[in-house]
């Protein structure tokens, strides 16, 4: 939508911010294929280690993707959308539009949060076993899995393809 935005809509304003929007959407892409989600390869080394029988494996592999959880919602993850959003709502203020780079800034931030908080958390239990499901989206269809999960102060549903 931004990259249409930043050369179709009949605002200039509209327009640069539309630029911005996609650089931001470009970084966070970028960040997606950069940073992976830990649990995948957890899953992997489980199954590996059950198989073997090594119970303390087991026990330490958890005790690890519970750091990693723990890291994945500290303030580390927040520096960089803290650095990516602050640079934006500051080039969209500094074109004269302060109010609307603060919106920029706090919209992207509260993605962010959002984000964090969503993260796949080893805390939740599955109320089921996985269960074949297809995602479709237009033409496309995506094969998958879902499980709803129930944790601390939290329901949810995760999506596995």
């Amino acid at each position: 939508m931004n990259a249409y935005q930043s050369s179709e809509a009949s605002d200039d304003d509209d327009r640069f911010d539309a630029r911005v929007g996609v650089v931001k959407s470009a970084l966070a892409l970028g960040g997606m294929f950069t940073d992976r989600q830990p649990h995948p390869a957890a899953l992997a080394e489980y199954e590996r280690l059950k198989a073997s029988g090594d119970l303390s494996g087991v026990q330490a592999l958890g005790l690890q993707l519970a750091q990693a959880e723990r890291e994945r919602r500290g303030w580390g993850a927040r520096v960089g959308s803290l650095v990516v959003n602050g640079v934006a709502g500051a080039v969209i203020a500094a074109d004269g539009r302060e109010s609307d780079g603060a919106i920029n800034f706090a919209t992207g931030m509260l993605v962010n949060e959002l984000q964090i908080w969503t993260q796949p958390n080893q805390a939740s239990s599955a109320i089921n076993r996985f269960q074949p499901a297809n995602l479709s989206l237009g033409l496309i269809t995506i094969p998958g899995e879902y499980a709803l999960n129930v944790g601390p102060q939290q329901l949810g549903a995760t999506w596995r393809y």
